[in-house]
């Protein structure tokens, strides 16, 4: 109901000030009860699903994503014409298979582990040096550590935003560019926001942080070559370069290092908001459960005691289940879209037709008590147990009732990095990641909030976030 004749449900699909009501009025008010609901978008028809089947259903069926020529625009200025989230058919295939041949190789995670660590660590000893207690926010503290990981595993480069506690010039205009973007796509139709030729301030800084961002990674792209034909130590970037040349028959067109700075911008993109966000909210969950907390130390406390360090996310079985419960409870990504190309019967026997464009929203999914027993609550032991022959975590497997009052996690219904083909290829690298670095952390400082103190989720473009979190470090 409450359509226009011309809109559809353009007027009533949006986001008002409370994100999960928003989120209810779009998906869960008038679906039916197999969790599917009809609407239009202008003269373009569409459905929303609720069960995770049928969203698995779609996403293993389907890789188109609707593109709007708005978001295509802006995202083209953003991270360049050839990013992978724009390409399609074999052009997308090619780049999406040296992708996953990165990313799915164990060299890749192994070799990335001590950057992790080291990156963490640094950033512990800098804060260990500001008055305690430390009362900060958060949220630019969880991506400068991004932006750091990122550059020590991509490019084998220090930004140096942990040392010195302040974003480096790449950082500063990488966060200007994703800022801008997503105000021109809130406000689309300011003819400022829409044509970049305008010479505005904020057009003019926009031409000025994207030429000092592709410079540098058009620099960089030159050195790393050269490190790769000299069999030197291999970071991402260099094993993508190597990648893109192994599967070059697949190629549509040559691989330019334009194109490859439009991928390592995408990757970027990917993953710099996405992991802040998750940190942010991991600590959050840790800092209010206080359990969590001791389950977590023991854990470290006794890898360490043995080792000596943190660096093997296989061991930190229950920081890792932190991950899971934080990705389930905050998925970062909240809302994902495809384009059907072939007719799929959902659950409650519809047929959707080819063309149709199908809203999964994951937030809502992944806290339907439908598909997760007390959904509202943090419960690490959905994603682990402990080993029955000695006191170890170890990951539950989906049909195990040993635990009776904590239901096992549904890991079908977890969407967090999308699903079928279109699924994130760094999940693993992001996942390993956030281990560690929650690990490292709570090692040697720990987190408070205020009394009270919720987060509550708001619309970031394509991804949610607290929009900020004040906390308090103290040293241990």
């Amino acid at each position: 109901p409450g359509s226009h004749f011309i809109l559809g449900h353009m007027g009533t699909r949006r986001f008002g000030a409370n994100f999960r009501d928003s989120l209810k009025g779009m998906f869960v008010d008038y679906a039916d009860k197999y969790g599917v609901c009809s609407f239009w978008m202008a003269s373009m028809r569409g459905v929303s699903v609720n069960s995770w089947e049928d969203a698995r259903a779609v996403l293993q069926a389907s890789t188109e994503r609707k593109r709007l020529k708005l978001l295509a625009k802006h995202m083209n200025n953003f991270l360049g014409p050839r990013n992978i989230g724009v390409l399609r058919g074999k052009e997308w295939k090619y780049h999406r298979a040296a992708i996953l041949r990165v990313f799915h190789s164990q060299a890749t995670l192994v070799n990335s582990r001590s950057a992790m660590v080291n990156v963490t660590q640094t950033l512990v000893d800098s804060l260990k040096n500001q008055p305690q207690p430390l009362e900060i926010d958060i949220e630019p503290v969880m991506k400068m550590i991004t932006m750091d990981v990122f550059g020590r595993t991509a490019l084998s480069y220090d930004f140096g935003c942990c040392k010195n506690l302040e974003p480096s010039p790449f950082s500063v205009a990488f966060d200007f560019l994703g800022q801008d973007f997503l105000r021109r796509l809130r406000s689309p139709f300011i003819p400022t926001n829409a044509f970049y030729s305008i010479p505005t301030a904020t057009n003019q800084r926009n031409a000025q942080e994207n030429a000092l961002i592709r410079d540098f990674l058009l620099a960089l792209i030159e050195t790393r070559r050269q490190e790769k034909l000299q069999n030197r130590s291999p970071n991402l970037l260099t094993s993508l370069l190597k990648a893109h040349d192994d599967l070059k028959e697949q190629a549509v067109e040559e691989m330019t290092d334009q194109i490859m700075v439009d991928n390592m911008m995408a990757l970027l993109f990917a993953g710099f908001d996405t992991t802040s966000i998750t940190l942010m909210y991991a600590l959050y969950l840790v800092a209010t459960n206080p359990e969590v907390e001791q389950q977590c130390l023991r854990e470290i406390d006794g890898i360490w005691k043995q080792d000596g360090n943190l660096t093997d996310p296989d061991r930190l079985v229950y920081c890792g289940g932190v991950i899971s419960e934080t990705l389930r409870m905050y998925p970062p990504a909240f809302v994902v879209n495809r384009k059907v190309t072939k007719a799929i019967e959902l659950s409650n026997g519809f047929v959707l037709p080819e063309g149709t464009m199908v809203l999964i929203p994951i937030f809502m999914i992944q806290r339907d008590p439908k598909h997760f027993e007390r959904p509202e609550e943090c419960l690490v032991e959905r994603w682990i147990k402990r080993d029955g022959a000695g006191s170890a975590w170890v990951v539950r497997d989906a049909n195990d009732t040993s635990c009776s009052d904590v239901p096992p996690g549904n890991r079908n219904a977890i969407f967090a990095f999308s699903g079928g083909a279109r699924s994130c290829a760094a999940q693993k690298f992001a996942i390993q990641e956030a281990t560690l670095v929650l690990a490292n952390l709570l090692k040697d400082l720990k987190f408070t909030v205020k009394p009270g103190y919720v987060p509550y989720p708001q619309r970031n473009g394509i991804v949610q976030s607290p929009g900020g979190m004040p906390m308090t470090i103290t040293v241990r």
